[in-house]
């Protein structure tokens, strides 16, 4: 079985997109099977918008030539994607996806998105809704409100979708959902499916404390490229962050994993891990290995909690 490459990022195509591709140009190098996990769709709310002109504005900017190379990208290697979509509306980025997808010469891919009311929403004035339902189901693209955990995101992408879209999931449940489809894990699986969520604490706090550096100090501090992580069938995995950020990669997960208030007892969506065991290992040059990390389902109390 080969390995997993996997990023994570806050939004999609409303920014990071520089990094996104030159990351991605990364992993695919590796020649290894790889999965990118979003935070949000894009960084817009469009919840707040009234003025339709201006939302097509806004997806026009979204959809440029950076975004066509990122998506590009990903369809022409299989990288899964799996994002949570937020406020924002996933609709006619599933146009988008479709259309390049035509434009590439690509199979169109298989999508799921959670929310069955899109079904019945309208893209622009200028498209009919037949043309619209249509052009989704050109686009194999499939409704599902099960999706509840990451055995769920899993049995989507076992089952060939390439693009799942959740309204509500957590990151940690995202990834898990990638590393089982990939993988072959099952509920049984604790102790990766435990790894795969402190993983995912763990770049979702780098991704948080470059935010603040950003902020802080100006955007030149920033990296142009993603923190990935390379996961291994027993749950262990390799994080390597890149040359060209500051400070040690190994020294920022150890104060991470020091500030846990309850090592034993890390609750995420989907399992609890217990860090008691977990081996942290330098491996220099900004790569890290994680191992030992033990997990259980909830109905199954801890000594530490007696």
């Amino acid at each position: 079985m080969q390995n997993l490459n996997l990023t994570y990022a806050k939004c999609f195509l409303g920014t990071q997109k520089d990094a996104l591709i030159q990351t991605l140009n990364e992993m695919v190098e590796r020649g290894l099977p790889c999965a990118v996990v979003f935070e949000n769709l894009i960084s817009y709310d469009f919840t707040k918008l009234t003025d339709t002109t201006f939302q097509e504005n806004i997806w026009a900017n979204l959809f440029d030539t950076k975004s066509k190379e990122l998506l590009s990208k990903c369809l022409k290697n299989n990288v899964v994607l799996l994002c949570n979509y937020g406020n924002s509306s996933p609709e006619l980025f599933v146009r988008e996806i479709i259309k390049l997808a035509t434009e590439l010469g690509l199979s169109q891919p298989q999508i799921v998105i959670d929310d069955q009311d899109l079904m019945y929403q309208q893209t622009t004035y200028s498209e009919s809704l037949e043309e619209w339902n249509k052009l989704f189901h050109q686009g194999n693209l499939v409704f599902n409100l099960e999706l509840k955990s990451g055995l769920d995101i899993s049995k989507c992408l076992s089952s060939g979708a390439k693009i799942v879209f959740t309204k509500n999931f957590s990151y940690s449940s995202l990834m898990q959902g990638a590393t089982m489809a990939h993988f072959d894990w099952t509920e049984l699986n604790q102790n990766q499916l435990a790894s795969t969520s402190i993983i995912a604490y763990l770049l979702n706090c780098e991704l948080q404390a470059a935010h603040l550096t950003s902020d802080s100090e100006g955007a030149s501090t920033h990296s142009d490229k993603l923190s990935t992580v390379e996961f291994f069938d027993d749950g262990s995995c390799i994080i390597s962050r890149p040359d060209s950020e500051k400070g040690s990669l190994n020294a920022f997960i150890v104060k991470k994993l020091y500030e846990i208030e309850h090592p034993r007892n890390f609750v995420s969506q989907d399992i609890v891990a217990d860090l008691e065991k977990l081996v942290v290992e330098d491996l220099g040059k900004n790569q890290v290995m994680l191992r030992g990390v033990k997990g259980r389902h909830f109905n199954i109390p801890s000594e530490s909690s007696n």
